[in-house]
């Protein structure tokens, strides 16, 4: 218990929780648009949606959304569901990558951006994510509320593509599932 009490949540060099105020109970604030008002019905606890809007918010970017239902991840992006973010291509740290729906979810996936590199001369981004699916390449980096949060890093194979970085026998290798990667929001 002393441990997990010490233990802090960092982003992109932030401290944004400890392990012991890090509650899903107010994690996800889920701000939406309501004729002229903004009104809070926060993300379901767990999904990648709840951790990426509470980053976002820890980090002094309050994610407001078109609508309070239909938030699926991948519509974050294809129906720019987030009102206060721009679409791009490039993605930086304290961006949100956003796959598109289809491989691996119906309803898509994002992801919180906290560094950005090259791998083999291709772009890559290491991210925090939650209620990712594979265990390739993923490292547990804290618990919200026995929630696990991840960390990996993606490389782009393919315009729009994305692979999991990984290591095996003290080699990074990539994995062979290519992600569909739709793009990145970046605060307005």
């Amino acid at each position: 218990m002393f441990k997990s009490i010490l233990k802090l949540i960092v982003v992109a060099g932030l401290v944004v929780a400890t392990a012991s105020t890090a509650l899903a109970v107010d994690w996800s604030v889920g701000r939406y648009i309501s004729g002229n008002t903004v009104k809070s019905n926060p993300l379901p606890a767990g999904e990648c949606t709840w951790l990426v809007d509470g980053l976002a918010d820890r980090m002094g970017w309050d994610l407001i959304f078109s609508r309070k239902y239909g938030r699926d991840a991948c519509l974050w992006y294809a129906e720019n569901l987030v009102t206060n973010a721009k679409r791009g291509t490039i993605g930086y740290p304290g961006d949100i990558m956003v796959f598109n729906s289809g491989l691996f979810s119906s309803v898509g996936h994002v992801a919180y951006v906290v560094g950005k590199s090259t791998w083999n001369g291709k772009r890559a981004w290491t991210v925090r994510h939650a209620n990712w699916k594979s265990s390739t390449g993923q490292k547990e980096v804290y618990k919200i509320d026995n929630r696990r949060i991840l960390e990996c890093t993606f490389v782009e194979v393919s315009p729009n593509k994305v692979s999991v970085l990984y290591r095996s026998g003290g080699r990074e290798l990539l994995a062979s599932t290519k992600y569909p990667l739709l793009g990145f929001l970046y605060k307005k």
